[in-house]
């Protein structure tokens, strides 16, 4: 007999099916246990990035970031040469100083106009009764003339004397019917001044965030990287000017 203990058939059979079920669940227990966790050879880190770009061209006068520095949000990064914004907004500033003069000045007007209506009907009624006094007088003299109590000259000098005066009142009632007119073209005129006077006002404060754009601040905390930015050199609107990378936010991919 061999020294090897020799198993009947029925016995190897039994313990093979014994053993199978054991190794099935070892594997699946790998498998599943294995799922939380990976390992890899080509795996890098990334991140969003913003990219930053000026609002207005011009010519840079400053870059005070270098590549990989780290920089937090509202810090100055670059700025723009200013002469020329804060000359426009200057000149804006006037503009609007113009318009509100306009403004002002059919405002003293407008204001003035109730003052001048009240002084030419006051100017009316003179002529009412100067007129008044014409016609008795022109009529004194015509009978005087025709009873031969008067001259011809007297009673033509008294004639003319009213024809002068009706004149003058006609003229004068003219005069109050545009003063009243006046009124409200001095309204519109007015009214387009002080649309002319918005108009500047915009402007002007669009010249104060044209000249507040010449200074480029990090809208992010995060590390500087893709500069392109060098002292000197002329950059268009929304070029971009550099990327900052929030390293709190990098993955793995």
């Amino acid at each position: 007999m061999s020294s090897a203990t020799r198993f009947p058939p029925r016995t190897i059979r039994l313990a093979a099916f014994a053993v199978i079920p054991g190794v099935a669940v070892l594997a699946c227990i790998w498998l599943f246990a294995g799922s939380t966790s990976e390992t890899t050879n080509d795996a890098y880190v990334t991140a969003d990035f913003t990219l930053v770009a000026p609002r207005v061209a011009g010519q840079l006068s400053e870059v005070l970031v270098e590549d990989n520095q780290q920089v937090k949000a509202g810090q100055l990064l670059v700025r723009i040469d200013d002469r020329d914004f804060r000359a426009a907004l200057m000149s804006a500033e006037a503009d609007v100083a113009a318009a509100r003069a306009s403004v002002a000045n059919y405002e003293a007007e407008i204001a003035r106009q109730p003052a001048l209506v009240d002084q030419a009907r006051a100017t009316l009624r003179a002529d009412d009764a100067t007129l008044e006094f014409a016609r008795a007088n022109a009529a004194r003299y015509r009978n005087l003339s025709e009873t031969g109590a008067g001259t011809t000259q007297e009673q033509q000098h008294a004639a003319s004397a009213l024809a002068e005066e009706l004149a003058q009142q006609a003229r004068n009632r003219a005069a109050l019917v545009a003063t009243v007119q006046n009124l409200d073209v001095l309204k519109t005129q007015r009214d387009k001044a002080a649309g002319a006077l918005a108009h500047a006002e915009a402007a002007f404060e669009q010249a104060k965030l044209n000249l507040s754009y010449t200074e480029i601040h990090a809208p992010i905390d995060g590390k500087v990287g893709r500069r392109s930015a060098r002292v000197g050199a002329f950059v268009t609107t929304g070029a971009p000017l550099l990327a900052l990378v929030p390293l709190s936010h990098a993955y793995i991919v």
